[in-house]
């Protein structure tokens, strides 16, 4: 994944090249057929995601952009603006799987690759993760304004005049008309999805393509079920404030649950139950503030399935991957042993009471009763 956010007119014009080429596609733009979602799902959506207030047209700016590779590294990811790195991650992430690791990985060149087939697989590997009976597609708005090279560029240099300007016009949506009209088409399986995204690759690359592939995840997999996953429901999934996605995000893009710790299973402090990571996920996270003790993430995801970790820093998600998939096959009996008796240490303290030790070593797999 790499980072555009330096220029910003060299931003602008990206958006307005990836979105127009990719509506067009040399065959007209792609003509999208659903039905529209009630006024009452999309407030719940929207009160999930971004807040009681909805998003600040800023904060939606910054996610106007759809999945768009680099021109100088074909399976590489483009982040034109901050905020969107709480998907954009996770999916390179899940992409790099498909391309080093996947069935299009054998006798291959994983940085030759077909992009926009990998950026397919990678979704809808994403997808099958909720183990939903159907799933949902969001599709592009028939009433979406793609932001101009003027709205990138006075927006992100502070001008106000844009939203005096657009305020004037009662009929200009202040959002491009991305919530204006949502529409969404339903797939009973995994493998009609995977041929639709085959056929419709544009649906996720346009103009707010990103934002609508986190509604067509969280659509999927119901937002009664995410509010569950959630500690505070209440609490939204991409900060009011300045845009960013929040853990829950992070985790539920990676595992398909929106849990919003990153230790293992469960942890009870005084008797509440806090839910962590449930397993090994495919994909692995790290974060710079364990060093400083301000979280500690736990095995599952120091040791996924695959040697790919998303790398979080105080401000924004990278990804660190290694060729080598024998660095995560096995865990040693030692660190099994640590992270049992953390999972029955409540206070972190080095210490557990002594009618702990059965359940610790019935977990390790070392008590047998007394015959």
């Amino acid at each position: 994944m790499t980072d555009s956010s330096e220029s910003t007119t060299s931003i602008a014009e990206v958006i307005d090249k990836v979105a127009v080429s990719n509506l067009n596609g040399g065959t007209g733009p792609d003509v999208w057929v659903g039905e529209k979602l009630t006024e009452e799902t999309v407030k719940d959506l929207l009160k999930l995601v971004w807040g009681e207030g909805g998003p600040e047209r800023e904060n939606l700016h910054r996610w106007s952009q759809g999945f768009a590779f680099s021109p100088s590294e074909q399976t590489a990811l483009v982040q034109m603006f901050g905020g969107p790195c709480a998907v954009i991650a996770p999916v390179q992430a899940y992409l790099l799987r498909n391309s080093i690791y996947g069935s299009r990985a054998l006798d291959q060149n994983w940085r030759a690759k077909n992009g926009p087939e990998l950026l397919t697989d990678a979704l809808v590997e994403m997808f099958a993760l909720l183990s939903s009976p159907s799933f949902v597609v969001v599709l592009p708005s028939d009433l979406l304004r793609i932001p101009s090279k003027r709205d990138a560029t006075t927006m992100e240099e502070g001008h106000p005049e844009v939203d005096a300007v657009e305020n004037d016009n009662p009929n200009s949506p202040t959002d491009h008309g991305v919530h204006s009209d949502l529409k969404s088409r339903r797939f009973s399986t995994i493998d009609e999805l995977k041929k639709f995204l085959t056929d419709k690759p544009s649906v996720f690359t346009t103009s707010f393509g990103i934002l609508r592939f986190l509604y067509s995840f969280i659509l999927s997999k119901t937002i009664a079920k995410v509010r569950e996953d959630l500690e505070d429901p209440t609490e939204p999934l991409i900060d009011a404030a300045h845009g960013h996605g929040n853990q829950c995000l992070t985790n539920l893009l990676i595992t398909g649950q929106a849990v919003c710790n990153v230790w293992d299973d469960v942890k009870e402090f005084g008797g509440l139950r806090l839910q962590g990571i449930p397993g090994r996920p495919a994909i692995g996270y790290l974060s710079l503030l364990e060093s400083l003790r301000y979280v500690e993430v736990g095995f599952y995801l120091k040791c996924p399935q695959y040697p790919i970790w998303i790398l979080a820093s105080e401000t924004h998600l990278s990804i660190v991957f290694a060729l080598i998939r024998t660095l995560v096959e096995s865990e040693a009996e030692e660190a099994a042993a640590i992270r049992a008796f953390k999972n029955y240490d409540e206070h972190g303290s080095g210490f557990i009471s002594a009618d702990k030790l059965k359940d610790v070593l019935e977990t390790l797999n070392l008590f047998r009763e007394d015959e």
